[in-house]
C-alpha cells in the first residue's frame, strides 16, 4: 500500500510537514544540519505525523497549528531512529546509509539530541499544553528501550507487551492525542483516538518484530534478525520457547546467534517458529490489537480521515504477509 492510499486526506498536507521540518533544520546550526536532513531525505511512510494530521482532521483542522505539531512528532521519531541505529550499530536504514555510518557515533548522538531539542522548541510554540504528556511519552520510549538493553532477554509474553507499549505504542498514542487536542476535540474523542493510537502501536510493533525474523532485507532496507543479534527475544521466539517441542534446540541456536554465529542459523530459527505456530500466534495477537484499534473509532463521526485511520490498521497487519 502506497503512502497516499493509507494517509488519505492527510497526504496533501505531508509536503507542508516535510517543508516545515526542512526549514526548521536549515535554520539551525550548520554543524548538525546535514546529518539531520540526510535522514529526512531517506523517506519513510510518515506514519506518526500522519496520525497527528488524521486525528486533527477527525475534529477541527487548522493547518497553522496542526502542520507544525505533526512536523515536531516526526522530528522526535527521527531522533529515536538515529539513537536506535547507534545502539544496534546499523549501517543502513530504508536502503540508505545511517547517520552513524556516515558521520560516526558521536555526531549521530548529537544529531539525535539536536532533533529532540528542535522538536520540543517547535511544540512549545504550537501546543504548549501538550508538553507534559509528550515528555511522558518520550520518557516511556527511553524506559522501554532501556529494559531491552539492560534487563536482559524477555521470556514472558506479558513483560514483552509492556516493553513494546513503552517503546512504540505510547508515542503513537501521543501522536493521536496531540492531533485531536490541537483539533479541539471533545474529551471523549481525544481519549478514543488516544486508545486507537495505543492499540495501533502495539499491532505495529508486533508486526515489525515478525518482519525482523521473516522479512526480506532488500524490501525492508535493513538487515533482518537485528533483535536476535542484540539478544532481544520478541513474541514469536518467546512463544516458541514454551510451545515448541524443539525449544532446547532453539535455545542453543539463539545462544549461537547472540555470540555472532549467524551463518545458516536464521533459516532453522524460522523453521522452528513456523512449525510451532509461533509466527501465526504473534500475527493473531497483532490482529487483535488492530481490531481493538478499529473499535476505538466507533464513536468518532464518519469522515474520510476516520476511514484512513481504519485503513492504517489493515495496512499494519497486512505488511507482515
Amino acid at each position: 500500500m502506497e503512502r497516499d492510499e493509507f494517509l488519505g486526506p492527510a497526504n496533501s498536507e505531508m509536503a507542508a510537514v516535510e517543508k516545515t521540518i526542512r526549514d526548521w533544520l536549515a535554520s539551525g546550526d550548520g554543524m548538525l544540519r546535514d546529518p539531520s536532513i540526510h535522514l529526512l531525505e531517506a523517506g519513510g511512510k510518515r506514519l506518526r505525523p500522519g496520525l497527528v494530521l488524521l486525528s486533527a482532521l477527525c475534529c477541527r483542522y487548522d493547518p497553522r497549528v496542526v502542520v507544525p505539531a505533526a512536523a515536531a512528532m516526526e522530528m522526535i521519531h527521527m531522533a529515536t531512529l538515529i539513537h536506535d541505529d547507534i545502539i544496534d550499530n546499523s549501517r543502513t536504514r530504508r536502503g540508505y546509509p545511517t547517520v552513524n555510518s556516515l558521520w560516526g557515533e558521536k555526531t549521530a548522538l548529537l544529531t539525535g539530541d539536536y532533533l529532540l531539542a528542535r522538536a520540543f522548541t517547535m511544540l512549545a510554540g504550537t501546543a504548549p499544553g501538550a508538553m507534559r504528556y509528550l515528555s511522558a511519552a518520550v520518557d516511556e520510549m527511553c524506559l522501554g528501550q532501556a529494559s531491552e538493553m539492560l534487563v536482559g532477554p524477555c521470556l514472558e509474553e506479558g513483560e514483552y507487551l509492556r516493553r513494546i507499549e513503552r517503546k512504540t505504542a505510547a508515542f503513537m498514542s501521543a501522536c493521536c492525542r496531540l492531533g485531536s487536542g490541537v483539533g479541539r476535540a471533545s474529551r471523549r474523542a481525544v481519549e478514543a483516538l488516544s486508545r486507537y493510537g495505543r492499540n495501533l502501536g502495539m499491532a505495529f510493533q508486533l508486526m515489525d518484530d515478525i518482519l525482523d525474523i521473516t522479512g526480506d532485507p532488500r524490501e525492508m532496507g535493513k538487515p533482518v534478525a537485528n533483535d536476535l543479534r542484540q539478544g532481544v527475544f520478541t513474541l514469536p521466539v518467546i512463544h516458541s520457547l514454551s510451545a515448541s517441542p524443539r525449544r532446547a534446540r532453539l535455545r542453543a541456536i539463539l545462544d549461537l546467534v547472540n555470540h555472532g554465529e549467524t551463518d545458516g542459523c536464521m533459516e532453522e530459527v524460522v523453521s522452528i517458529l513456523d512449525a510451532s505456530g509461533s509466527i501465526e500466534y504473534a500475527r493473531s495477537v497483532a490482529g487483535a490489537f488492530a481490531l481493538e484499534a478499529g473499535e476505538c473509532l466507533s464513536n468518532i463521526p464518519p469522515s474520510d480521515a476516520r476511514d484512513s485511520l481504519l485503513r492504517i490498521t489493515e495496512f499494519v497487519v497486512r505488511r507482515g504477509y
